[in-house]
């Protein structure tokens, strides 16, 4: 990694899985989409036949430490699999990948059954200074592949 990477981060909720108010927990299933540029993967389409985009496995290349702070549970739902990251030959990575996260959330339930609850995802870098990975979300996200539920309605995306 050269001196600061910037990060554009999308989160698309997919599914609320549970809410569960005794144990403060929330368990979602996301799709993760991250993109930064990266120096040393950068190629003439001209010398390589003009192939101008290519996948690469993850633990070839660097990639994001990017994680949810206040997880209680993390599941990258295609580890197995490996999923590799988009390469295009100007540098840009494209990393995406569906996961379920169980996170703390302050849940209040004086108002049950109206109640409203709001919890969050607090994400951050686990290893690199502010400075040195800059996130930023994008303001691509969309409910596109939200699955609605009955018991509960979501009246805010993430």
């Amino acid at each position: 990694m050269k001196d600061r990477v910037i990060l554009t981060l999308d989160i698309d909720l997919v599914n609320i899985i549970s809410v569960n108010e005794v144990k403060q927990r929330m368990t979602l299933q996301v799709f993760m989409y991250e993109e930064w540029f990266d120096s040393t993967l950068v190629w003439e389409p001209h010398d390589f036949g003009g192939i101008e985009q290519t996948w690469l496995p993850v633990d070839k290349i660097w990639i994001s430490d990017v994680t949810v702070l206040n997880t209680m549970g993390f599941m990258n739902i295609m580890e197995s699999i490996r999923t590799p990251a988009e390469v295009i030959y100007t540098g840009k990575v494209i990393r995406s990948y569906p996961a379920l996260y169980s996170i703390a959330c302050d849940i209040k339930v004086e108002k049950f059954p109206l109640d409203t609850q709001k919890c969050q995802l607090d994400i951050a870098s686990w290893g690199y200074a502010k400075d040195k990975l800059i996130i930023k979300f994008s303001n691509k996200s969309t409910l596109e592949h939200y699955r609605m539920n009955d018991e509960w309605a979501l009246k805010v995306s993430l």
